[in-house]
């Protein structure tokens, strides 16, 4: 992750950080988070919370079973720090019901941004981790599904590029690569987050098995 694609990041939503108040302990994402799964946790059965709960888009739930997952390896897997990276990035944009309105989970920018660079972090770690031009492909894609619903398409364009460069025969990111190209010069170009634009905010997929994924 450079240091020019994190300021970006800041620079998009700078206006909204003018206005938000610090995140307090009482927050839903802190709450969560403060709350580990049990100690007797196993490896199967956080696996299995976890695919429970991303499926059923409660991604800040997720995370500590992502968490257990990582503390119960044996060895530092990239797809569940991809995995982890997207329910990072889901529990970033995660909404709640209070009094019949549905708000955002997290209680202010500060606290959605420190989310996304988590999020952002554990991709270029599952980056390093990567063994394979796939694998590779796979975080770059992943990162420029995250970038686009914060607003970034040029980012994300980036990113897609370099994942049709690191595998050259997937598919997936080459369509990816030619749909952020035709976004972007489009006549109907818009800089706003995907989130805005009526797609999924989420950009988080089930767990994959720890080591199931090729390297």
């Amino acid at each position: 992750m450079t240091r020019a694609l994190l300021a970006g990041l800041v620079v998009v939503l700078g206006a909204s950080l003018a206005r938000a108040e610090p995140a307090s302990d009482s927050s839903p994402i802190r709450a969560a988070e403060a709350l580990p799964p049990p100690p007797a946790t196993s490896l199967e059965q956080a696996y299995a919370a976890a695919s429970r709960l991303v499926a059923a888009r409660r991604h800040t739930e997720s995370l500590p079973y992502f968490r257990r997952m990582i503390e119960l390896l044996p060895e530092d897997d990239w797809s569940l720090r991809h995995d982890y990276a997207n329910a990072l990035q889901g529990a970033s944009m995660e909404g709640r019901t209070v009094l019949g309105f549905a708000v955002r989970s997290t209680r202010s920018s500060f606290e959605s941004i420190e989310l996304m660079r988590r999020a952002m972090a554990e991709l270029d770690r599952a980056q390093r981790l990567a063994r394979s031009p796939r694998a590779a492909a796979t975080v770059h894609l992943a990162r420029a599904r995250q970038l686009g619903a914060w607003g970034l398409p040029w980012n994300a364009l980036s990113e897609a590029r370099a994942a049709a460069a690191a595998d050259g025969s997937w598919a997936q990111a080459a369509l990816a690569r030619r749909q952020w190209t035709r976004r972007i010069s489009g006549p109907d170009f818009s800089p706003a987050p995907d989130a805005d634009r009526g797609a999924s905010a989420a950009g988080a997929a089930r767990p994959s098995a720890p080591g199931s994924r090729p390297r």
